[in-house]
Order: C-alpha cells, then sequence, then structure tokens
C-alpha cells in the first residue's frame, strides 16, 4: 500500500529523527570528554624502612597530574638473566594525591639494579575519590637514578572516566 504523508507528518518524523540523533550524541560525548591524555615528570627518594620489598620511594609528579606520591614494592621477580644484567621486575602498589582526588593504580615494571639504575612501568588504575572514583586507565613511568640516588622521570598514559572533570569545562 503507499501512502502520501502530509507535510506536517513528514515535519514531525524529521523533528523525531533529529531529537533522537541529538539525544544519542549526548549519551556518547561525555565518555569522550572524560579521557584525558596525561604526561609530565616526576621526582622521588627512596624511603626506609620498606617492606615488603627493598623498593619504597615518595615524591611529587608535576604536568597534568600534579600532587604526591607513595610507592611501595610488593614483590621481586628476578630472571634468568638478571645475575649477567642486573634487571630485576617488580610489583608495587602506588597511591597518587592530587588536588581533585587521590588514586591507586598497580605498578608492574623492571628496574636496572646496577650502574644508572634505569627503570620502566606500567600502572593501572585500580581505586580512586573525587575526579578520580570509578576512572580507569593506565600511567607509564620511565626513570633514572640521578647523582643525588633520586629518581627522576618522566610519565604520560591516559585516564578515563573521569568524575567531574575540570578539563570539560
Amino acid at each position: 500500500m503507499n501512502q502520501i504523508l502530509s507535510k506536517p507528518a513528514v515535519r514531525r518524523s524529521l523533528i523525531l529523527a533529529v531529537v533522537t540523533a541529538l539525544a544519542v550524541a549526548a549519551t556518547l560525548v561525555p565518555v569522550s570528554a572524560r579521557t584525558r591524555e596525561v604526561k609530565g615528570e616526576f621526582r622521588s627518594s627512596r624511603v626506609t624502612p620498606c617492606s615488603p620489598t627493598p623498593i619504597c620511594t615518595e615524591g611529587r609528579a608535576t604536568g597534568d597530574i600534579e600532587g604526591r606520591f607513595t610507592l611501595t614494592g610488593t614483590s621481586l621477580i628476578p630472571t634468568a638473566e638478571t645475575p649477567s644484567t642486573g634487571v630485576i621486575a617488580y610489583t608495587a602498589q602506588v597511591q597518587i594525591q592530587t588536588r581533585e582526588g587521590s588514586f591507586t593504580c598497580t605498578d608492574t615494571g623492571v628496574t636496572k639494579t646496577t650502574g644508572e639504575g634505569a627503570a620502566s612501568s606500567i600502572c593501572v588504575l585500580t581505586g580512586g575519590t573525587g575526579i578520580f572514583q570509578g576512572a580507569t586507565g593506565y600511567i607509564q613511568f620511565q626513570s633514572q637514578l640521578n647523582a643525588r640516588g633520586n629518581f627522576v622521570g618522566t610519565y604520560q598514559g591516559r585516564l578515563s572516566g573521569l568524575q567531574g572533570d575540570p578539563s570539560e569545562s
């Protein structure tokens, strides 16, 4: 059956389609707006006593994440090559406190225990408060020991699901 729609019916259908498209788009835009690429620098120093591993630091991050942090090692994992390379794998819990809230991430990385003490790791978010409540993502850290025995390095990563993210305004 061939029906011809009246101009008001066509107009209502067109308005309904536009409103539906806008409603769908409105639910999608905030998700991407709450994802933030982050990068910056950090500096930390060893803390003693430290348990259960000898890897504990505290320091300050600058850049897109501004705040104080602590790293507490949870395991050391030597490899078959550790005796010849001086490189050992580790896991740690990192707590970062910012003005917008705090978050915890589980850090997994490798560090050179001899020479310049280079390290590289990926820290996966596991919990948070403030804008970080319910957030997901990761931060990748790279560092070296400086002449004073402090770790100096850079970070970059992606954080998603941020609550009330100030970068949205």
